[in-house]
């Protein structure tokens, strides 16, 4: 019986190092732009060419991004914990006479990007929609929907997200600036 020779029945054969590093490179390559030192666990990418990651990003495990008509930028030294949602866009919900299902005109602002801006941490379960940028340094709290954009070192909470309180004074972020960047 003749041997197959194909890239599955490589891998089959493959230690499991091996099919990590093909499957990394294989999802690398099928992002908008992808930086260094990304960790990825398994998660869902819908339209992965509208998902732009910086460098140094860890994305917990079951993450959920869909970014089909808008795209979804993601800064350097971002953490995104487990079962975070990224949404940039939104059915048309405005037509009378038609049922939602049937709809396929969208409105301008059906679809929005996402822009997560560098050194963010989203906690656990969050969900940001379309239209929102995350300002440089925030934290978004675990199980926050997050609707508005979030200022520069806030910390946001709850659902709808609101800012809760800020992670320095001030002089404090011009100081952590200075340093930092």
């Amino acid at each position: 019986m003749k041997e197959g020779g194909g890239v599955l029945s490589t891998l089959l054969r493959a230690p499991a190092g091996v099919v990590r590093a093909w499957r990394r490179r294989r999802i690398r390559r099928s992002l908008g732009a992808c930086g260094q030192n990304v960790g990825r666990n398994l998660g869902t990418i819908w339209n992965p060419r509208n998902v732009f990651i910086g460098d140094n990003v860890r994305l917990g495990p079951d993450y959920f991004i869909i970014a089909l008509d808008a795209p979804v930028r993601i800064g350097n030294k971002i953490m995104i914990g487990p079962q975070v949602a990224i949404v940039t866009g939104n059915y048309n919900t405005n037509v009378a006479g038609e049922c939602m299902w049937d709809v396929r005109v969208k409105d301008p602002d059906d679809d929005q990007p996402v822009v997560i801006e560098d050194d963010v941490w989203v906690g656990m379960r969050a969900i940001i929609l379309k239209g929102v940028t995350l300002g440089r340094g925030c934290v978004v709290g675990a199980g926050s929907v997050v609707t508005r954009d979030v200022p520069p070192y806030a910390v946001v909470g709850g659902s709808p997200a609101r800012v809760l309180r800020m992670r320095f004074t001030p002089e404090e972020i011009s100081a952590h600036q200075e340093k930092v960047y």
